[in-house]
């Protein structure tokens, strides 16, 4: 993510940004829900990785560290992000699990 960040300061068009430094994440990092990967980051995390250490490693991420590398990518480019965490509507209900997403 590091070799990335020259390239993205690059960017003027701050929408071009957030675009390509998606991509990058998704890339680097694809959703998965699956228990397989939560218990290749339990592993990492136990030989201690750091959050982001342990996400590229495993390649494989929910919604919060997926939308939390994206963050990290986009602050050390030098824009303003932030991660949210809230429950997700459906339908005038509340879904029984949180959902998390960028700011």
């Amino acid at each position: 993510l590091a070799r990335a960040l020259p390239e993205l300061r690059a960017i003027n068009d701050l929408d071009a940004r957030v675009t390509r430094a998606l991509e990058i994440v998704r890339t680097r990092v694809v959703y998965s829900v699956e228990a397989a990967t939560a218990d290749a980051h339990a592993l990492a995390r136990a030989r201690g990785l750091s959050f982001l250490e342990r996400a590229l490693e495993v390649g494989a991420v929910d919604c919060d560290v997926q939308n939390g590398t994206l963050a990290a990518l986009l602050q050390a480019s030098g824009m303003h992000a932030r991660l949210v965490v809230g429950v997700v509507g459906s339908e005038g209900s509340a879904r029984p699990w949180l959902h998390a997403w960028l700011e």
